[in-house]
C-alpha cells in the first residue's frame, strides 16, 4: 500500500476510525487560505500531499500501522485524484483546486467504506460536477464566463473548512452546484 506508516509489521493495526481522526487533525485551513488569496492556486505538490500522510501518521502514533485494507483505500483515493489531474480535458487551473480535495476525499472513503461501490454516493457527484462545470466554462487559465471558477473554488473551501465527519455536507454542496450548472447553462443558451 501507499501508506503503512512507520510502525512495524508486527505493530497494532490502527481502526478505520482512528485514520479518521488522524486524518481530521491534519490542518486544511491554509488549503482553504489558498482559495481566497490566489486567483489560480498551484495544484498540491507530492511534497503537500507526503506532508498530510506524515501528519497523519504522526496522529496515528509510531506503535500503529495502516491495515492492507485501509492501505488500499488510500490508494485507490489517490488513483481517482492522479485519473482526475491527467485528463486533458480538465483545464489545468480546474485541476489545481480540485486537488485540494484528495484528503478530505480520503476521509470520506473511510467513513462510507463503500463510497467507491456507490457512483451515486452525492461525494463522487459532487467531484464528477466540478469537473463538469469546469470543463464547460473554465478556461485553462482559469478565466470563465458567470463566475464558473469563483464558484468551484467557493464550494472546495466549504468542503475544506466545513466538512469534519458528516458527509451529508456533500449533498448540500452537491445540491447548490448542480443549482448553479442549471443557471449557467441556461445563460449561456440565452446568449446563444
Amino acid at each position: 500500500p501507499a501508506f503503512s506508516g512507520p510502525a512495524s509489521a508486527t505493530a497494532a493495526v490502527c481502526s478505520p476510525s482512528e485514520v479518521v481522526t488522524a486524518l481530521s487533525q491534519v490542518s486544511m485551513e491554509q488549503h482553504a487560505e489558498v482559495m481566497d488569496y490566489l486567483a489560480v492556486p498551484p495544484a498540491m505538490t507530492v511534497e503537500q500531499y507526503q506532508g498530510v500522510t506524515r501528519q497523519m501518521s504522526e496522529h496515528i502514533g509510531d506503535d500503529k500501522r495502516i491495515a492492507e485494507d485501509d492501505g488500499r483505500i488510500i490508494d485507490l483515493v489517490g488513483m481517482i485524484f492522479e485519473y482526475m489531474l491527467g485528463d486533458e480535458q480538465l483545464p489545468d487551473a480546474v485541476k489545481a483546486v480540485l486537488s485540494y480535495l484528495h484528503t478530505p476525499y480520503l476521509k470520506v472513503a473511510f467513513l462510507e467504506r463503500k463510497l467507491f461501490e456507490k457512483p451515486e454516493h452525492s461525494s463522487r457527484q459532487l467531484l464528477d460536477c466540478l469537473a463538469e462545470a469546469g470543463m464547460r466554462w473554465v478556461n485553462t487559465d482559469g478565466d470563465s464566463q458567470f463566475k464558473v471558477f469563483p464558484k468551484i473554488k467557493s464550494i472546495i473551501r466549504r468542503v475544506l473548512t466545513d466538512f469534519h465527519k458528516d458527509v451529508s455536507l456533500f449533498d448540500e454542496l452537491l445540491l447548490e452546484m448542480r443549482e448553479f450548472n442549471q443557471k449557467v447553462a441556461r445563460s449561456v443558451d440565452v446568449m446563444e
